[in-house]
């Protein structure tokens, strides 16, 4: 569940992506068997949303009320959609992963096109 307030809900595809008052974003996907909305990944840095726009398929912009602007984007295997389980190996294997891949994205955002330390 998605622990505060709600602030908006936004879809593209078959995403839900919520956003909420104190704890950021959270993508969801909606399991027909269990009628219910699964949260899949969410932003692990709290921030107070104040709103948020869809930038693509796997990125969102927010803003929070201490007028921060934050791009967060989520990479998530087909295979965990489906709710295939992984070993805990595979799990930090894959938060390291995204980790580079955000590090990347943001260089190249920022002009520098490379890791820095």
């Amino acid at each position: 569940h998605v622990p505060n307030i709600v602030t908006g809900i936004y879809t593209i595809g078959q995403r839900v992506i919520v956003s909420d008052v104190q704890e950021s974003l959270f993508w969801v996907r909606y399991r027909r068997n269990e009628n219910q909305l699964i949260i899949f990944a969410d932003d692990t840095y709290p921030r107070w949303v104040t709103t948020a726009c869809l930038l693509d398929y796997d990125t969102m912009a927010s803003a929070d009320k201490f007028g921060n602007i934050s791009i967060v984007s989520t990479i998530i295997p087909r295979f965990l959609l489906d709710g295939t389980t992984i070993s805990e190996e595979e799990h930090v294997f894959l938060l390291l992963l995204l980790s580079v891949v955000i590090a990347l994205s943001w260089n190249s955002l920022s002009g520098k096109g490379h890791l820095t330390s």
